[in-house]
């Protein structure tokens, strides 16, 4: 008479397991499609005077996507300021900066331009 609590039986039941816990895992651990140009998911938005030829920049270790004279970019680890004067170094200068939805004020933004 057959015994489910055989070696093989388990080892099939724990393999089975594993296979659904891994694959349940990386669901969770994978990486968030990026979202370009959507203003409403990202973090920085900032708009420039003259229009850049690139869709894409990589300045100060963020990807910014843009459109004429609008970008956008995710979080960073810098603070506001800083990624501001980073991205008025590559581009040229910054009319407005919003960071989270929080536009930077005109004092800040001309040390950014500065």
């Amino acid at each position: 008479m057959p015994s489910s609590n055989t070696i093989p039986a388990r080892i099939g039941a724990l393999g089975a397991a594993i296979i659904w816990s891994a694959t349940s895992l990386s669901f969770l651990v994978s990486p968030a499609p990026a979202r370009a140009q959507d203003p409403g998911t990202s973090y920085y938005s900032a708009s420039l005077v003259e229009p850049v030829a690139e869709k894409q920049l990589v300045v100060g270790g963020l990807v910014w996507r843009c459109a004429e004279t609008a970008c956008v970019a995710a979080k960073g680890t810098s603070r506001a300021l800083r990624v501001c004067r980073t991205l008025n170094r590559k581009s040229g200068e910054v009319s407005r900066f919003v960071t989270a939805g929080s536009v930077m004020s005109s004092e800040e933004l001309a040390r950014c331009n500065a």
